[in-house]
């Protein structure tokens, strides 16, 4: 049996704007909900690590997953909720955090619009009574460089601030639950970052580093706001934001799925908006092992009512999805960049 584990950026968006529906477009939360509850339900996640998910949106996936046959216990945590499969998993414990907006010693506020969280959940497998801990975050977004048009002074410093704080929660729940954990989400910054290795100091392990058999490249990233979204264009690893990283997660291998998916692979019309997804599998069996990932993708795809305009890379298992079987070796050695946005695991 595997643990499969979805981080996904909703893009905190309610209403459809105006940029949209010149193009006979819907962005609100209402239609995009549509296109996620389809999205997971090909994907098949058991739990779900969301951030710049708002009010609107959960309740919206909420009403809209047991159509599709998925059924999840909401666990709240503001715009970095939770989703688990309460036929999988009870929850046993949970640490919520909305980031301060001091950062200690320097000026300025870093969490202006007070969406900037973490989530922390203990969760016991009904299978097999094992512990494992996920926890999802958005860390402050601002630019640390001058030259950036987005520059605030002490940014850099205050995601890694930031992220300690929620190292410090998972910290105290391991010592508490002795289990592995897994963090994700969107941490707005790369591997050259200061937030990035404050986590490897603390014995974090990137999944694109630990990668036994594949680790995609790119970066995986779609373009979308308010304006609307720009066609993908690949670019390297060290562009991506979003993260995967674990402490004593299960080992685990795969081959590496990649493919375009059809227009009608799930329920039309199908109306998604994301740039950044990461999902990774771990097998529940082994899960008090200590161990690494082997597999991390990107999924750049923008989906709208006229079908997925984007190419997608999965991993999935067919008939859900069209896909041609392509292991690549990974480098042995660590990559200093970015992970790619889609992550996928199995039992070796």
């Amino acid at each position: 049996m595997q643990l499969r584990i979805l981080s996904n950026n909703l893009w905190w968006c309610d209403d459809n704007r105006p940029a949209w529906a010149a193009k006979g477009m819907d962005c609100s939360a209402a239609a995009r909900a549509a296109g996620f509850a389809n999205l997971y339900a090909c994907l098949q996640p058991d739990v779900i690590g969301l951030q710049e998910c708002s009010a609107l949106m959960a309740d919206e996936l909420m009403e809209r997953l047991p159509a599709v046959g998925l059924h999840y216990t909401l666990l709240w945590g503001r715009d970095t909720p939770i989703l688990y499969r309460s036929d999988r998993f009870d929850l046993v414990d949970s640490a919520y955090l909305n980031y301060p907006e001091e950062f200690p010693g320097h000026e300025g506020s870093f969490n202006n619009w007070r969406t900037k969280s973490y989530l922390a959940a203990v969760l016991r497998c009904k299978a097999d009574g094992k512990l494992l801990i996920v926890a999802t975050t958005h860390l402050w977004w601002m630019s640390g460089r001058p030259d950036s048009p987005i520059y605030q002074p002490h940014s850099a410093h205050a995601r890694a601030y930031q992220l300690g704080l929620l190292m410090d929660a998972i910290d105290s729940l391991q010592a508490q639950y002795a289990c592995p954990a897994i963090m994700l989400g969107d941490f707005n910054a790369g591997f050259s970052s200061l937030t990035m290795e404050a986590a490897f100091a603390r014995g974090w392990l990137h999944a694109h580093d630990t990668a036994t058999e594949y680790a995609d490249n790119g970066h995986g990233h779609h373009e979308c706001d308010s304006n609307g979204y720009e066609p993908y264009v690949p670019q390297p690893i060290r562009f991506s934001l979003d993260q995967i990283l674990h402490r004593n997660a299960p080992r685990a291998s795969s081959a590496a799925l990649t493919g375009t998916l059809a227009k009608n692979t799930c329920a039309s019309p199908i109306i998604f908006l994301s740039g950044w997804m990461l999902i990774c599998d771990f097998p529940c069996s082994q899960i008090t092992q200590k161990a690494a990932p082997v597999l991390i993708r990107g999924l750049p795809l923008c989906i709208c009512q006229f079908g997925i305009t984007a190419q997608a890379r999965l991993h999935t298992a067919p008939p859900l999805l069209s896909l041609t079987i392509t292991p690549i070796a990974a480098s042995s050695s660590r990559m200093r960049s970015d992970s790619a946005q889609f992550l996928a695991l199995r039992a070796s």
